[in-house]
């Protein structure tokens, strides 16, 4: 064999080689090159539910926002409620303890007006009594003046 034919054939063995070499470099590079795709698409993917994530977060966050407004307006509504429920409880209180108090001086009024009646019937009770014996008595002076004016006119008509 000639000396070029061994030198292309060399220079085919060596090109051959070098594809060979490239080819596996490519096939290498196309391996990582998938596994990064693979990896973005995965980070892509990620991504999206980030942003879904933080939209869902955003909107619970309004809703705990409206939420804790409503609570404080509920809990200011109750205790305003308990509030205006303590002043009324505060007012029948006072009401009833001013009608207690009324009740007491009218039940007391009552007493002493009762006891005033007492001595007032007591003594109508002493003036009747004596009343009736100056009633009798002098009942008995006019009986006993008839009974003598009667002795008198038999006497003087006798």
């Amino acid at each position: 064999m000639d000396a070029l034919a061994i030198i292309t054939a060399l220079d085919y063995i060596k090109n051959e080689e070098v594809y060979i070499e490239r080819f596996n470099k490519i096939k290498a590079e196309q391996v990582k090159l998938e596994q990064l795709r693979n990896i973005n698409s995965t980070i892509e993917e990620i991504q999206v539910k980030l942003e879904q994530v933080e939209a869902l977060k955003a909107v619970h966050t309004e809703k705990l926002k409206q939420a804790d407004i409503e609570i404080d307006k509920l809990r200011t509504s109750r205790l305003v409620d308990l509030d205006e429920r303590d002043n009324r409880s505060k007012i029948k209180q006072i009401d009833s303890d001013n009608r207690e108090q009324i009740l007491t001086n009218l039940s007391e009024k009552l007493r002493i007006r009762e006891q005033e009646l007492h001595k007032e019937r007591q003594q109508l009770d002493a003036y009747r009594n004596d009343v009736e014996q100056r009633s009798r008595e002098a009942q008995t002076k006019f009986d006993l003046y008839n009974t003598k004016l009667d002795q008198l006119r038999t006497l003087l008509n006798g």
